[in-house]
């Protein structure tokens, strides 16, 4: 396995950045910066579960990034979502003593398509052996791999959900966005 690894910023770029603008939120809301309270409410994300026990995934979710209360993780228990602006459908492969067939993935595939006129964005992260999922899949589908589930589950917050929240804050017209430069590791 190789890992590439990219700078984003250097620290003196970072500095200059400090006080972009009033309203700028640091992704991490590391201690000592001045970051304003939000005037809205946090963007809920749902997780529903698909073969992981929820005792597990609560333990995750206090890990996942929060944005100062921007973010705000919880398990999704109404099958249609309600509540969330997003959902992440945790997907882990069933027994290999089904065969090939996995209910798992199949019920999230279904939720996903019932989904798809609605205003939330759906997205599910497969954990297992990827000759499981169903042929056809509606949405967007992360596969886990050999990562832990923990672990891909983090690394989707960062990759696709945080950008999503920060390009609606700012399409919506509720500040800026500073982005604090942190090492980016690409592994494939």
């Amino acid at each position: 396995m190789r890992s590439h690894t990219i700078n984003l910023l250097d620290n003196k770029e970072h500095d200059s950045m400090r006080n972009l603008h009033p309203h700028a939120m640091d992704l991490n809301g590391y201690p000592g910066n001045r970051t304003r309270p939000m005037r809205h409410a946090a963007w809920r994300i749902g997780l529903r579960v698909w073969g992981f026990a929820e005792s597990e995934v609560n333990a995750w979710i206090r890990d996942l990034p929060v944005l100062d209360g921007s973010l705000c993780w919880e398990i999704a228990h109404q099958r249609d979502g309600s509540g969330a602006d997003m959902i992440i459908h945790l997907v882990r492969s069933s027994s290999p003593a089904l065969g090939s067939f996995c209910w798992n993935s199949v019920g999230a595939n279904d939720a996903i398509r019932a989904s798809r006129w609605s205003s939330r964005v759906e997205m599910a992260l497969f954990s297992g052996d990827v000759t499981r999922l169903p042929q056809v899949r509606y949405g967007l589908w992360a596969m886990a791999g050999t990562r832990p589930a923990e672990s891909a589950l983090h690394t989707l917050a960062q990759a696709v959900i945080v950008p999503q929240f920060l390009r609606r804050r700012v399409t919506q017209g509720t500040g800026a966005v500073r982005v604090v430069p942190r090492r980016l590791a690409l592994v494939r």
